[in-house]
């Protein structure tokens, strides 16, 4: 199988698209604030370590309140022209989360998202996104600030998401990386030994790059388990990094702090 080609900080297309929708928040309404998430969020964070910059083919923005269709639709009517003009042809439209926008003459795919929640969850949870734009950082690329998630929110996040897949896909894990998932449970992050969670991004393109007739073999649950299974080790991935630039970089993640966020995301 041919490995896709994604993207990083070090490429122009994911920096254009990181810097653009940063600044979007401009095209929406009232006093909205915009803050980068996932995969963007911690490479920017990372920055430093260019070697474990994990690819991605989005750049993911979230709103700090609900926004309707309509509103959605201009974000994207006004943001592809503008990275259009910066020699990047895109057009931008609503999506299934939301709205994007999308580099049109990139393989594979790449775009600018902005993800969205109903006005229903944003009031069940919003002393959780409150506190998350509160406690963003603020960033500088090329210039240009943006705001991106804490990286107690990125850990927090990413926890969240690898306990429900290991506990929704029975995902088998070793005794070390049930330790490590033990201790984030705990908010014991002082405790985490990330020397023994060794899993390089050639390892993480192995798994993701499986033969597809292999997978095919395992039948329906067998690809939904082995899909779980390499989101569970990407995120392992990324929490490992996070936790070893802010050891490196001598910032504290408050445990009560820590496990009061946890409850607030396990919420969702």
């Amino acid at each position: 199988m041919v490995k896709e080609r994604k993207y990083t900080l070090e490429d122009k297309p994911f920096r254009v698209g990181l810097i653009e929708g940063s600044c979007s928040e401009a095209y929406l309404s009232g006093n909205s604030k915009l803050m980068l998430v996932g995969g963007g969020a911690t490479q920017l964070f990372l920055r430093g370590e260019p070697y474990v910059l994990r690819p991605t083919t989005d750049v993911d923005f979230i709103a700090n309140r609900a926004t309707k269709k309509s509103e959605r639709r201009a974000w994207a009517k006004e943001l592809a022209p503008q990275i259009s003009s910066l020699g990047y042809r895109s057009t931008g439209g609503l999506s299934r989360h939301g709205a994007a926008v999308m580099f049109d003459d990139l393989s594979p795919d790449f775009g600018v998202h902005l993800d969205t929640f109903g006005e229903n969850f944003y009031r069940r949870h919003e002393r959780r996104f409150c506190e998350e734009f509160e406690m963003a950082e603020i960033g500088e690329l090329e210039g240009k600030k943006i705001r991106y998630q804490s990286p107690r929110d990125m850990i927090l996040n990413k926890l969240r998401r690898m306990t429900t897949l290991i506990n929704m896909n029975n995902i088998n894990l070793d005794s070390y990386q049930k330790g490590l998932i033990g201790a984030l449970m705990n908010g014991d992050l002082d405790s985490v030994d990330t020397t023994g969670l060794a899993i390089g991004l050639s390892q993480l393109d192995r798994i993701r790059n499986q033969n597809l007739e292999e997978l095919e073999k395992q039948g329906y649950q067998g690809i939904i388990r082995q899909v779980s299974a390499y989101k569970v080790m990407k995120d392992l991935s990324d929490v490992k990094h996070i936790i070893d630039q802010c050891r490196k970089k001598e910032i504290q993640i408050d445990q009560r702090d820590f496990l009061r966020g946890l409850d607030l995301v396990l919420a969702s």
